[in-house]
């Protein structure tokens, strides 16, 4: 597995009732003019982040632009299912079975 030092990442946003994919990243002068190229990139001082909308070619299209050059982390984008109907029991927690 590559080591990369530069990171990208991924966050949901809602912009002006719109949903967006965050990039949020250290400042880097690769990274940024990598990131000015992405289609309908937008910046927001308020989140600190850039973003654009959330949809599937886009996605792919970040993947496809920092390719070799930045971890894309999408541990706050890509959130696994909540279990279905956890119960607490002596501090552990289990999952009841679904007939």
């Amino acid at each position: 597995m590559e080591k990369f030092s530069k990171i990208i990442s991924l966050r949901h946003l809602e912009v002006k009732g719109q949903r967006m994919i965050g990039l949020k990243f250290y400042p880097d002068k690769v990274v940024q003019a990598m990131v000015k190229e992405l289609p309908s990139i937008k910046w927001s001082n308020q989140y600190g982040m850039a973003y654009l909308p959330n949809k599937e070619k886009n996605l792919q299209k970040i993947y496809e632009q920092f390719k070799g050059v930045a971890w894309i982390d999408g541990k706050y984008f890509y959130k696994k299912a909540a279990l279905k109907n956890p119960v607490k029991k002596e501090g552990q927690f289990s999952i009841k079975k679904i007939p």
